[in-house]
């Protein structure tokens, strides 16, 4: 696609096919027209997506694909752009006004899986950013962009949760993909995991016990 004069859709446009993001030398406000573009785009990457899911996929969730994409284009401009900006955090970092269920998590992880990536960035650059303390709040609502990162989970009831057998099955594989051991070892998906490999769990996961 080339360049829409939008740096918002170019941005997520870029990080979706070549996973790069592009930094702008100001944080530039979004156009309603651009979020608009920026849902129709992602919602198009979430049926590509959905055609290899396991099972039956949750529906797209437009205002959590959105909500994805713009923390991350903000989080992401914020690495380099820090003059001035911790007032602008509530603006762009706002709470996420909907029920993070698993068509919502799924929408948001359009963009949100890339975050981590971000998030490292900033911690290496200042382990007390404030920032940090945001981001970790969003990924412990969308839980599930941050199997792979090093944070502490919230504390979820998994047997009491309710979840599609599509978000189950892709929730274990992120959580075999990256070894994330503190999940791993929660009874109720080290049972999932355990059922899964069968005889094969000392050849692709030894270390889990």
């Amino acid at each position: 696609m080339p360049s829409t004069n939008s740096p918002f859709l170019d941005s997520i446009y870029q990080i979706r096919t070549e996973e790069c993001l592009i930094i702008y030398s100001k944080i530039l406000d979004i156009s309603q027209k651009e979020k608009d573009n920026v849902v129709e785009f992602l919602m198009n990457e979430f049926d590509n997506e959905k055609i290899n899911y396991p099972f039956q996929s949750p529906k797209f969730n437009a205002k959590a694909a959105l909500f994805g994409a713009e923390i991350l284009y903000h989080a992401a401009q914020f690495v380099a752009i820090r003059e001035n900006t911790e007032k602008d955090f509530k603006k762009n970092f706002p709470i996420f006004e909907g029920i993070a269920d698993e068509s919502a998590m799924l929408s948001a992880d359009l963009c949100l899986r890339f975050l981590p990536i971000v998030f490292q960035q900033l911690k290496s650059i200042d382990d007390h950013d404030p920032l940090l303390e945001i981001l970790i709040n969003i990924f412990q609502k969308f839980h599930y962009s941050a199997v792979g990162l090093n944070i502490d989970f919230p504390e979820i009831n998994w047997e009491n949760t309710i979840m599609s057998s599509c978000f189950k099955m892709l929730y274990l594989n992120k959580i075999f993909e990256y070894k994330n051991y503190e999940l791993a070892e929660n009874p109720f998906w080290k049972k999932e995991i355990l059922a899964n490999l069968g005889d094969y769990k000392n050849v692709f996961w030894r270390e889990l016990k």
